[in-house]
């Protein structure tokens, strides 16, 4: 059984999700070289904020054909561009 749910924790993170096992109690959890090695089998890929998201959804309505991601992320923190 806990092979499975290793199984399928190792799934879902590799899908992105989190993963919450609550209602084991104490437990030790000391991962074996399958899940320790999990990160190899991971592929990250960088993605838009959601600031530059909004911001290039906005654009593409507006029929604009390009956004200054440097002027959104300075007035997202405050500074005028």
């Amino acid at each position: 059984m806990l092979a499975d749910v290793a199984s399928c924790v190792r799934e879902q993170l590799l899908n992105g999700n989190k993963v919450q096992l609550e209602g084991l109690g104490n437990v030790i959890f000391t991962p074996d070289s399958e899940l320790e090695n999990l990160i190899n089998d991971a592929v990250f890929n960088p993605m838009p904020s959601r600031v530059a998201q909004a911001a290039v959804l906005k654009a593409e309505k507006n029929g604009d054909v390009s956004v200054d991601l440097e002027a959104i992320k300075k007035k997202g923190n405050g500074k005028s561009p």
